[in-house]
């Protein structure tokens, strides 16, 4: 009977083995990824429930012929592409929660990531984006 160990597997399965060491290290960066920001994402249900109880601002960061289209009511509108210099418009803002939204979730993930650099400390990405909120 031949010997069978995990190293025979491992050269044996050369192919599998590095695929599933990419994958792994895959996962644990992901992780550290989202353990090490600090805004959370929610669901459309807990963004209805910080908006009517916690007076959270919704940030739409799309661009002004999406937001033209159709958007959250009541939603402040700075596109990510000028979220640097429209910080100003926010500042009001800053001890009240904001939610950011796109069309996917995608993209408002970088602008919660610029609000936590301007100091922004209750941001929230809505997950799914408008898609989901729809």
């Amino acid at each position: 009977m031949p010997e069978l160990s995990f190293s025979a597997f491992l050269q044996d399965h050369i192919f599998l083995s590095g695929t599933f060491v990419a994958l792994a290290i895959l996962l644990i960066y992901t992780e550290i990824q989202i353990r090490g920001r600090r805004f959370s994402e929610v669901k459309p249900a807990e963004a209805i429930s910080l908006i009517n109880h916690e007076n959270a601002v919704v940030v739409d960061v799309r661009s002004e012929k999406e937001f033209a289209a159709g958007h959250i009511v009541n939603a402040v509108h700075v596109p990510l592409e000028k979220l640097e210099q429209d910080t100003k418009k926010l500042a009001k803002y800053k001890d009240k929660p904001l939610i950011t939204y796109c069309r996917t979730g995608q993209t408002s993930q970088k602008a919660c990531k610029k609000l936590e650099s301007e100091g922004f400390t209750l941001i929230h990405n809505l997950r799914g984006g408008l898609m989901a909120w729809e």
